[in-house]
């Protein structure tokens, strides 16, 4: 029998309401108790019953461990880094405490894996997810068609740069990749999206094409799936463009900090690396020329506002991680 060999990262914030459901959902996965290590819980400061119920269910399995994000930094992105930190076993999957996982979901991506056979360098699985709401009522059963997103935009790395598809919660990696994107810097837009980068410049990136998770959408979601009807954007038009812009410069400046990292990698030196150099005209070149892009019309469109603008990178760049 394998030995356990999965640390399970499951960060919390005030995640009451659906935290026990989220456990219980990893707990009845297919081979958890063969080859599952740890549940590392990383609370980030919660003041509900979080912390009550994950020590309730403690007691009945002595894989729950319990910590508190020291990082003396908060938020999504803070958190998931610290407790990266506290991974010990050759294998990690990251885990949000809303969402439901399917039973074959970790087998499915260990499998995956080892396939692979190459545990000295970075490797990295990804599978589709279901999106639902707070009830877990199905809203699409793919989150790429749910974004229209190319099921390949992954095995392009200059796509990747401009546009993260994997998440968090789907993912399952190594050791190696863990030792390559540690510690994650400041500059990199979230945990997730930097991870997927270095083990797409220095190892190997699998897309299991099939949904394991329930990703669940509501109010509070850090960044989740959302779908805006047109005539929301429309009403909204200011809002949503100055956000698009400023995650789009926060993106670029991601792109330069992984450039400078893996500078010696040739898939590393792509134009969007180096956009902020270009002057104007350039810019909207590359757009025409699809050398920028997004997966959708409202995103493509937001994208051409923004180029349009010519809008100072230095200034939008002021932004808190």
């Amino acid at each position: 029998m394998v030995k356990p060999c999965i640390d399970i990262i499951l960060a919390t914030y005030n995640g009451a309401r659906y935290i026990e459901q989220q456990i219980r959902s990893i707990q009845q996965c297919d081979h958890y108790f063969y080859l599952v290590a740890r549940i590392i819980v990383v609370d980030d400061g919660s003041v509900d019953d979080t912390r009550a119920i994950v020590c309730n269910l403690q007691n009945s399995d002595s894989k729950i461990e319990w910590h508190i994000n020291k990082s003396g930094k908060q938020g999504a992105k803070e958190n998931f880094s610290y407790a990266l930190g506290l991974a010990q076993s050759e294998y990690i999957m990251l885990c949000d405490q809303d969402d439901f996982w399917h039973k074959d979901k970790i087998l499915l991506s260990y499998q995956a894996l080892i396939a692979l056979q190459a545990n000295n360098q970075p490797q990295l699985v990804f599978t589709d997810k279901v999106v639902v709401d707070d009830l877990l009522n199905v809203i699409c059963e793919s989150f790429f068609k749910y974004r229209k997103i190319p099921i390949n935009w992954h095995e392009s790395t200059e796509r990747l740069l401009q546009m993260n598809v994997a998440s968090g919660c789907t993912m399952m990696f190594n050791q190696a990749l863990l030792r390559q994107a540690m510690p994650i810097p400041t500059q990199a837009f979230m945990h997730d999206w930097w991870l997927i980068l270095v083990a797409q410049l220095s190892g190997n990136v699998i897309l299991i094409n099939r949904a394991t998770i329930k990703y669940r959408q509501h109010s509070k979601n850090t960044i989740g799936a959302k779908d805006y009807s047109l005539n929301y954007l429309v009403r909204n038009f200011s809002e949503h463009l100055e956000k698009f812009e400023r995650n789009f410069w926060r993106a670029v400046e991601q792109a330069e900090t992984i450039t400078s990292l893996f500078n010696n990698e040739p898939d590393v030196d792509v134009p969007f690396s180096h956009f902020r150099k270009l002057g104007y005209w350039r810019r909207l070149g590359y757009f025409f020329q699809g050398r920028v892009c997004q997966s959708n019309w409202k995103s493509q469109l937001a994208l051409f506002l923004i180029l349009l603008k010519g809008t100072s990178y230095t200034k939008l760049n002021s932004h808190k991680s």
